[in-house]
């Protein structure tokens, strides 16, 4: 089975939902091809512990400068 998370905090970024998302992903990786969907200061595709790491280039977010937000190329709400 592919299983694919998507998330906008994962290593370095230690915090509860990148805890979470390695530890399930030690169990899951044995049996499954799983990938992260994250967001990175450039694109880059990593492999970590047996699973593919796929980072998108993200903007700093200002109230909180550690971490990446992505931005969508397009604004589809605007019009």
């Amino acid at each position: 089975m592919k299983i694919g998370w998507f998330t906008e905090t994962f290593l370095p970024q230690v915090n509860g939902v990148v805890v979470s998302i390695c530890n399930i992903n030690k169990i899951l990786a044995k049996d499954n091809e799983v990938s992260v969907f994250t967001v990175g200061r450039e694109f880059s595709k990593d492999k970590i512990n047996g699973y593919d790491v796929y980072r998108f280039k993200g903007k700093t977010f200002r109230p909180y400068p550690e971490y990446l937000i992505l931005m969508p190329k397009y604004n589809i709400w605007s019009e």
